[in-house]
């Protein structure tokens, strides 16, 4: 049987248990329905339906490869695109605390010209 376990090594069981000590309940079940509505794990316990063993096949390890590839990929460009949003951030920021001080200059002004 596959087990998830999580990064804090606590390991959750495919009722959505969880095992491994803690004050919180983590409760909710680790499946997901087929298109059919048949149940399916999660958590990928390789049992079918029947108790016997499911063969993942070598299909199946390109298909998943393929899916962590893109994830990866979609990853990194959101990565990138933070990073982007930051130094648009930094300058805005920037840019904002000069009008600021454009402001009181242009006040100050004004005042001492009444």
């Amino acid at each position: 049987r596959w087990r998830v376990v999580t990064l804090a090594g606590q390991l959750i069981d495919i009722s959505g248990a969880m095992s491994g000590g803690g004050h919180k309940v983590a409760r909710g079940a680790m499946r997901t329905s087929d298109s059919d509505g048949a149940a399916s794990s999660a958590a990928g316990d390789g049992e079918g339906e029947d108790g016997d063993v499911e063969e993942v096949t070598e299909e199946d390890v390109r298909e998943l490869r393929a899916e962590l590839k893109r994830c990866e990929q979609a990853l990194q460009q959101a990565r990138a695109r933070v990073t982007q949003l930051e130094d648009t951030l930094e300058r805005e920021t920037a840019e904002l605390a000069r009008a600021h001080s454009r402001l009181r200059s242009a006040q100050q002004e004004m005042s001492a010209a009444e």
